[in-house]
């Protein structure tokens, strides 16, 4: 399992408290696609993370988030999960 910490890698790239940053980004994705289909891929919340973000990162290859709070994760999932059985549905 690799475990990605989104804000420990905004430090290292010299974007202190800015993990959204492009750069961060990016090399999250580079990290990502190293690994991607060879370990399960993990990440850590810097805030609650926006439904968005999971959707986001679900897409590029993270399947286990890291939150201070399941409320917000939760609820992204229902949505996610319920757009994928209306997307099925069309099929």
């Amino acid at each position: 399992m690799l475990f990605l910490g989104p804000s420990d890698l905004a430090q290292s790239l010299g974007h202190s408290g800015n993990p959204d940053h492009p750069d961060v980004e990016q090399a999250l994705r580079d990290i990502i696609g190293q690994v991607r289909g060879r370990c399960a891929i993990s990440m850590a919340s810097h805030d609650p993370m926006h439904p968005e973000a999971v959707t986001k990162w679900w897409t590029e290859g993270v399947h286990g988030f890291l939150v201070s709070s399941t409320h917000p994760l939760r609820q992204t999932f229902e949505n996610l999960y319920a757009k994928v059985v209306t997307e099925s549905s069309k099929h």
